[in-house]
C-alpha cells in the first residue's frame, strides 16, 4: 500500500515533499535485494560510518518502513511489532534519511497507526540518539510524549511501558527509570549544530547522547473518544509549528534553555 503525502493535512513541510510517497510497513524478509542495497546506499550517504551498525541491526528486526521520492529512497526506519494482553507495543528503530524526509515517513506512519488501532491501545516507542530527531518528536506531541520538558518526574505507568518494551527487546539497553534513558556501546549519534539547548537539557538528566546514551520518547494512545482528542488536539498543534518552523524551533529552543535553567 503506498499513500501520497496529502492524506494528512500539512505535510507539505519543505521543498520537494510533494513528491514523496510513503511505502506502507513491509517485512523485512520480504524485502528484494533491490530495496536492501538502496537502504545501505542512503546509510553511506547520509551516514557512512554506520554501514556496519546496520548489517548488525538489519537481522534484528521484523520490518521497515519506507518513504522514496523521484531520486529513490528517501527514508526509512526500523520497526518491531508485539502485542501483551491485547495492547499493542509499537517500537521505532534506527532511522535514515535524507533531509527532513523523516517527518514525512513518521506522520504517515502515524496516521496508519491512529486508524489502525483507534479503538485500541497502543504504544510507540523510540530510543532517540539524534537531538534534532527528539526536538522534532518534542515539537509534535508536547504534551503527550514522556518525557516531558517542563517535569522531572517520570510517570510510574510510562516506567512499566518501557519495562514491557526492555523484556521483549533483547537489544534495549538497561533503563534508567529516573530519566528514561537507556545505554549502548554501538550508537548513532553524531554532531548536529544549532541543537545545543537540547543537549544541555539532556546534559541537566544525566543523558549523553555523545556517550552512547539514548533518550527513551513514549506515547500510548488509550483508544477512548476523550484520549483521542487529546492526542489530536496536541498533534494538529504540533503541525501548525512545524509549518512555521523558522519562528517555532526558535521558541522550542528557548523551552528546553528555560528549563535546563531552572534545573
Amino acid at each position: 500500500m503506498t499513500l501520497n503525502n496529502n492524506e494528512l493535512p500539512g505535510l507539505d513541510l519543505w521543498k520537494g515533499s510533494r513528491d514523496l510517497r510513503f511505502v506502507m510497513e513491509q517485512r523485512l524478509p520480504d524485502l528484494s535485494e533491490q530495496r536492501r542495497k538502496e537502504m545501505l546506499m542512503l546509510v553511506q550517504r547520509v551516514q557512512p560510518a554506520s554501514k556496519n551498525y546496520i548489517n548488525t541491526r538489519i537481522k534484528r528486526y521484523h520490518s521497515v518502513i519506507l518513504a522514496e521520492d523521484g531520486q529513490g529512497l528517501a527514508a526509512f526506519q526500523f520497526i518491531e511489532q508485539f502485542e501483551v494482553n491485547g495492547d499493542a507495543f509499537i517500537y521505532l528503530g534506527p532511522l535514515f534519511s535524507r533531509g527532513y524526509a523523516f517527518m514525512f515517513l513518521f506522520l504517515q506512519f502515524y496516521n496508519c497507526l491512529t486508524t489502525k488501532y483507534r479503538n485500541r491501545v497502543f504504544h510507540l516507542m523510540a530510543e532517540v540518539q539524534n537531538p534534532e530527531v527528539f526536538l522534532f518528536f518534542k515539537t509534535l506531541f508536547w504534551r503527550i510524549t514522556v518525557p516531558r520538558v517542563k517535569e522531572d518526574h517520570i510517570p510510574q505507568k510510562a516506567v512499566y511501558i518501557a519495562k514491557i518494551y526492555a523484556e521483549r527487546i533483547s537489544h534495549i539497553g538497561r533503563i534508567d527509570e529516573t530519566v528514561l534513558s537507556t545505554h549502548s556501546d554501538q550508537t548513532l549519534y553524531k554532531v548536529s549544530k544549532g541543537y545545543e539547548d537540547v543537549m544541555n537539557w539532556l546534559h541537566s538528566r544525566g543523558v549523553h547522547l555523545e556517550q552512547g546514551d539514548s533518550q527513551m520518547l513514549l506515547i500510548s494512545w488509550l483508544g477512548n473518544e476523550e484520549d483521542r482528542h487529546r492526542h489530536l488536539q496536541d498533534f494538529e498543534d504540533g503541525l501548525k509549528k512545524l509549518q512555521q518552523w523558522k519562528t517555532y524551533k526558535r521558541i522550542m529552543l528557548q523551552c528546553f534553555k528555560e528549563r535546563t535553567a531552572h534545573a
